[in-house]
């Protein structure tokens, strides 16, 4: 995996382009969301990519999220409160990653 690098070698393989550039979830925000709406206000997540991406992998903590064709978005409803890692890595292995806060009340 490589992160915000220009050339990256993956086993014999050398990967060149930009890596994925998160654009939402936004930097060092704490994103408010009421329990009873979890399910109409998830929070999404898109990334900027380069022109040779064809998938993102989305993964929060380490676990998969899921994946979307670059230039899409996927949802998050997450279901405790606390601090998240956002780790978005096409399928070249370039990846970018966040913090995320998120604050659930009644």
């Amino acid at each position: 995996m490589c992160l915000q690098s220009v050339h990256c070698k993956i086993g014999d393989v050398v990967t060149t382009g930009q890596a994925p550039r998160i654009t939402s979830p936004l930097r060092n925000t704490t994103y408010t969301l009421r329990n009873v709406n979890l399910r109409n206000d998830p929070i999404v997540f898109s990334a900027i990519t380069d022109a040779d991406t064809k998938v993102i992998y989305w993964f929060v903590d380490d676990i998969y999220l899921g994946n979307t064709a670059s230039k899409r978005t996927i949802e998050w409803r997450p279901v405790t409160s606390g601090r998240y890692r956002v780790r978005a890595i096409d399928d070249r292995g370039r990846a970018d990653s966040r913090t995320l806060n998120v604050e659930l009340i009644n």
